[in-house]
This record gives C-alpha cells, structure tokens and sequence, in this order.
C-alpha cells in the first residue's frame, strides 16, 4: 500500500501543478494563435498585392473601369472612368462625323480614289 499511496501522492502534486500553470499556458496559446492569424492575413494581404502588381496594365485598367473589386482608391476609379467615358464619348464623336461625311459624300455622288475633292 504505500507504494499506492506515494503514486497518489505524486499524481495529486502533478495535478496541482496543472492547475497553477495551465492557465498561464493557455493564455499563451492564445496568444501566439492570434500572433499566427494576423501573420497568416498579412501573408494573405501581401499575396493579393503582389498578384495585382504583376497584372498587366490593360488588366489592371479594365478591372479598375469596370468592376467594382479592383484594390484601388474610390478617388483613382472615379478619375480612370471619367476618362475611359470621355474617351468614349470622342470616339463617338469621330465616327459620327466620319459616318456624315460618308454619307454626304454618297449622296452628292463625290468621287472616291484618284480624284478625290480637297
């Protein structure tokens, strides 16, 4: 029996020392999961930032003029897309003109090619 009662003996010191310590080893394991999560999301962040810059700039403008996910300035998509809509207000512009002056030159019956009106 006193072997039983000094294995008791030890296994109740043991227990008492979990108590006392297991709190503090819990707060710690807490802390390095949050210290291990904020590494991972930063990780995470710095791979998303990498990939957007290595993105061409055609894809970048595109997904930057029409979409709304792309990793920019509200300010930046704002001026990027007042341009793309000027510029394609322009290019209306041109091929209407175009399109009038061809159709003016048809119903006239101009001549196209060698002797071409200046």
């Amino acid at each position: 029996m006193p072997h039983i009662e000094q294995s008791l003996s030890e296994d109740v010191d043991s227990l008492e020392y979990l108590d006392e310590h297991l709190p503090r080893i819990e707060g710690e394991l807490g802390s390095i999961t949050r210290v291990y999560d904020r590494g991972r999301d930063k990780a995470e962040q710095l791979i998303t930032d990498l990939e957007w810059l290595s993105t061409p700039l055609t894809g970048r403008l595109r997904r930057t003029i029409f979409t709304a996910s792309a990793p920019v300035r509200p300010r930046t998509k704002a001026l990027l897309r007042s341009l793309f809509a000027l510029a394609f207000c322009v290019g209306v512009w041109f091929t209407w003109i175009t399109l009038e002056g061809a159709v003016r030159a048809h119903r006239q019956r101009l001549v196209w090619g060698e002797r071409l009106l200046s």
